[in-house]
């Protein structure tokens, strides 16, 4: 990011689904946005019931890097979080940036990282995800430098704190380990040369992450995926390894949820929740901790319920 803060927070509103809005008692849009699309804004009615029974509405506004709208779009997403980030990655000749996606399940995180593409009905802003508009912005960059560099693509997920290969023919267990400089290796993942975009497109398209029907999504992902995307200038000589100038991690968590509304009675669909909350909590620690020893992270994206 272009400003001196280490971590951004950018948060998205979605509209209410369907079955929020029918039924003798249908729900109302507890958030207000300052603009329809693109603002800094957002305000939370909160519904109380004061001693003399009579209701009331206290409204609360969080200010933050940016706020989006219901009808705000994943290109204007990343337009305004994205973009600056990736050419800042380029401008500096290094280092690496983290982009999250957290929020409840059912916000939308999956559908802002992979993008609704030829599904019907949708503004054309949402056909392409992050992860498409990143990897172009990525080939622009690259088709403009002289040093050969190429564009690298690891996928793996995390579930119930174990890690996963998602690139191999069949989901493959792999370890994080820590080599002499103290840095995390995820080893055995398998890497990927790409040559454009779509061959990234392609590359997701075909990865087996772990979902389950729960009580609140018919299709909701149970685990944590990580998509990194390194890009290496070729080495100067045949016994070198290939030098790193930039990585950008995309993770695409998944959904913290409410015990009263997760209630389930299937086992795996109770532990899964437990250990994705409890993941989630550790994730807090670790960005906490992040902001108050300055470590290079650049962005968290937030995407409220």
């Amino acid at each position: 990011s272009p400003s001196a803060a280490r971590i951004n927070v950018y948060v998205r509103k979605r509209p209410l689904l369907a079955d929020e809005t029918k039924g003798p008692r249908p729900d109302f849009d507890v958030l207000s946005t300052a603009s329809e699309e693109v603002g800094a804004s957002l305000i939370v009615h909160e519904p109380k019931t004061l001693v003399d029974l009579s209701k009331a509405m206290d409204n609360h506004t969080f200010r933050f890097d940016g706020v989006f709208g219901a009808a705000a779009t994943n290109a204007q997403i990343f337009e305004a979080a994205l973009r600056p980030m990736v050419a800042h990655l380029f401008g500096t000749k290094g280092g690496h940036a983290t982009c999250f996606a957290y929020g409840q399940t059912g916000s939308g995180k999956t559908v802002t990282m992979e993008g609704l593409r030829a599904a019907s009905g949708c503004a054309p802003g949402n056909a392409a995800g992050l992860y498409a508009l990143v990897a172009e912005q990525i080939f622009d960059e690259i088709s403009r430098s002289k040093e050969g560099l190429v564009l690298r693509a690891g996928f793996f997920e995390i579930y119930r704190g174990k890690c996963y290969d998602l690139l191999t023919t069949k989901k493959k267990r792999i370890e994080v380990m820590e080599d002499d400089k103290g840095h995390q290796q995820m080893v055995g993942l398998q890497l990927a040369e790409l040559a454009t975009a779509d061959a990234l497109l392609a590359l997701l398209g075909r990865a087996d992450r772990t979902t389950r029907a729960t009580a609140q999504n018919e299709v909701s992902s149970r685990s944590h995926a990580i998509l990194q995307l390194s890009v290496v200038a070729p080495a100067a000589q045949s016994h070198q390894a290939p030098e790193l100038r930039c990585k950008l991690s995309m993770v695409d968590l998944a959904g913290s949820e409410w015990a009263s509304m997760a209630q389930s009675d299937l086992r795996d669909n109770r532990l899964d929740g437990a250990e994705i909350n409890k993941s989630l909590l550790c994730l807090k620690e670790c960005i906490c901790t992040c902001t108050c020893t300055h470590a290079h992270m650049h962005l968290h994206m937030h995407l409220h319920m």
